[in-house]
């Protein structure tokens, strides 16, 4: 064919071939130095319960039913989330690196939904925009934890449905195709069995109805409003008795019991993780390097002022709104992961913010756009190395349980510190248990735990003294005062690491402990812990310098 026979509008926009580069490298990135990373703490339950659901009991998490009858069930309601689990496990069995492969290609699938409800929502604003926000979304660190910890995939389940859901009802609303509100109905059903995130979507919809449905007055505005999102508002209601029907009541109405200086605690983690989401010390840097801080922050503030006028766009007034609105189920409990589907509305403004342009204000909004992906790029990279240690830990963990239960054939192995976190990077905070039976293919091996251990970052700081006067009874200093203790197993604890007292004496299934000093992490936390004496005949284990050793005698404590 001769190159002047071409028609050029059959080739495609460049703005979807940069889209589709953008997906795939950043994709690409993501994934390097994480995919083999091992199942980590929820990780195991997860996959376990997904694998029993499409093999023997598909129904029991629409009805709430726990995958072990010997163990209650959790309080959530998330079907859909754990089949993306169980389908993952068909495909993959026990390999990581299929599983991260799925989480890797759903935050694909939502950063082109991003692009895509900024090109729906905002037509009359150029594609570079959208690409610029969907870049953001992409690669911003808060999604560490829903892209990178396989438990995280229900951030990532019910933010997809949740996005397809309003792009269904946007052009609904733009076009009054019924189809259309059928399809947001139904995929809005898809994201309340995902997660409880979705307890938002009949804000979004109310607003989204009220802002694009501009005709008559204010009251007949509101009021049609209400009609044209009642399908969501149906779905919120029909999915909350549902809940109160399957759990106990205080499971869902705890979400309400906020206070201001709750409230106020949620606003600042939220825009800290949104705004300033890295991994450093603000206050060290400025007292280490206080003229490079003082000369960056100034410059930072100078090209931010040129920016002022933008902030009164109307992109930025829909993604604080959409922001705000979707926070609203995370009010109560919010953790970083959390934070996925809310981003989206804080990437949309501040794309807006940075999208350069001919003047003085552009090259300094394309400057800060800049500075802020080089960032982006340079966190996410730093943050491997946390994930790296974690999969090495968990791996020298089962390796070394492994060789201590074949020495020690039919007894129960008792760990009296296992890690739970590495800095805030999961390791076997959570069904351990699960994990080793299934790696030693023994269903009645029940390992007892008696505590978890939160931990620096670099195995040099994880050395443990361990001391012991009878057989059932030890004392644990840890050699770094940032080394905490966790209790999963006591119900108090709810990850408040001041909710246990020093001097306070906690029974457990498994005995008792006792803090014998502070359990924050400007001071050595000791610990005492008894093992009842019918338990304590099992090979006695404990994680310290990178390796779960065997004490082979009771050590007296030093004089």
């Amino acid at each position: 064919m001769d190159r002047e026979n071409i028609d050029p509008t059959s080739r495609p926009p460049f703005h979807l071939i940069a889209l589709v580069a953008l997906l795939a490298l950043s994709s690409l990135f993501l994934g390097t130095g994480i995919l083999h990373t091992t199942f980590v703490s929820d990780d195991n339950g997860l996959i376990l319960w997904g694998r029993q659901m499409v093999e023997s009991d598909f129904w029991a998490p629409f009805f709430a039913g726990s995958m072990d009858p010997e163990k209650p069930g959790p309080t959530y309601y998330r079907p859909l989330a754990l089949l993306s689990h169980g389908l993952d496990y068909a495909a993959y069995g026990w390999q990581p690196a299929g599983h991260h492969v799925t989480s890797l290609a759903l935050h694909a699938l939502c950063s082109l939904l991003v692009f895509l409800l900024v090109r729906i929502a905002l037509p009359t604003h150029p594609p570079t925009f959208a690409i610029i926000a969907t870049a953001l979304f992409a690669l911003h660190p808060i999604h560490e934890g829903a892209v990178w910890w396989i438990a995280g995939r229900m951030e990532l389940v019910c933010t997809m449905f949740y996005l397809m859901s309003v792009l269904a009802f946007l052009t609904y609303v733009t076009g009054r195709q019924l189809r259309y509100l059928g399809a947001a109905t139904a995929l809005g059903a898809a994201a309340f069995a995902s997660k409880e995130m979705a307890f938002s979507l009949p804000f979004v919809w109310l607003a989204i109805a009220f802002i694009w449905r501009n005709e008559g007055s204010l009251s007949t505005r509101v009021r049609t409003s209400f009609v044209i999102a009642s399908p969501a508002i149906g779905l919120a209601a029909f999915f909350l008795v549902l809940r109160l029907f399957l759990f106990d009541s205080k499971a869902t109405t705890f979400v309400m019991d906020v206070d201001t200086g709750h409230l106020f605690t949620t606003i600042r983690h939220t825009l800290r993780g949104m705004v300033l989401p890295y991994h450093v010390s603000f206050r060290e840097w400025a007292s280490t390097h206080t003229p490079w801080f003082v000369l960056g922050l100034i410059s930072l503030l100078c090209m931010a002022a040129l920016q002022v006028p933008r902030m009164f766009s109307r992109p930025v007034f829909l993604g604080v709104c959409w922001c705000a609105l979707t926070m609203l189920p995370l009010v109560r409990t919010m953790s970083p992961w959390t934070l996925y589907l809310p981003s989206v509305g804080f990437c949309v403004a501040l794309a807006w913010i940075v999208y350069p342009r001919r003047s003085v204000a552009g090259i300094a909004a394309l400057a800060i756009l800049v500075g802020v992906i080089v960032s982006y790029g340079i966190q996410l990279q730093a943050r491997k190395a946390s994930w790296q240690e974690a999969d090495t830990v968990a791996r020298s963990i089962l390796i070394d349980f492994r060789q201590a239960q074949h020495e020690t054939k039919n007894q129960q192995p008792v760990i009296l510190a296992l890690p739970g976190l590495i800095d805030d990077t999961a390791v076997f905070m959570h069904y351990f248990e699960d994990r080793v039976q299934v790696e030693l293919d023994d269903p009645n091996l029940h390992p007892i735990i008696l505590t978890h251990l939160i931990l620096p970052p670099d195995v040099t700081t994880h050395g443990i003294e361990v001391h012991s006067s009878t057989d059932n009874e030890w004392e644990l200093i840890p050699s770094s005062p940032r080394t905490r203790f966790a209790f999963p197993s006591v119900a108090a604890f709810n990850y408040r690491f001041d909710a246990v007292r020093p001097g306070q004496v906690i029974d457990t299934p498994w005995g008792e402990f006792e803090l014998l000093s502070s359990n924050d992490p400007n001071t050595i936390t000791r610990i005492r812990v008894r093992l009842d004496a019918a338990l304590s005949h099992g090979p006695i284990l404990v994680y310290r310098n990178g390796w779960l050793e065997t004490l082979d005698a009771p050590s007296p404590p030093s004089q």
